[in-house]
């Protein structure tokens, strides 16, 4: 087995464990994209915000 496939195997196994942890918090598609939409419209704010003034 390769450095790079036992490396990768043991980042799996501690995702796994992670996500089958009892205190592990699940987050639902829809609460993402509501925060990428917050995120998103901040970054446009502070993009027109910066834009030179002419």
């Amino acid at each position: 087995m390769s450095a790079y496939e036992s490396e990768f195997r043991a980042e799996v196994e501690a995702a796994l464990k992670e996500a089958n942890a009892p205190d592990a918090v699940w987050v639902t598609h829809e609460e993402v994209k509501a925060n990428m939409e917050r995120q998103r419209q901040a970054f446009l704010i502070r993009l027109r915000e910066a834009e030179p003034k002419t």
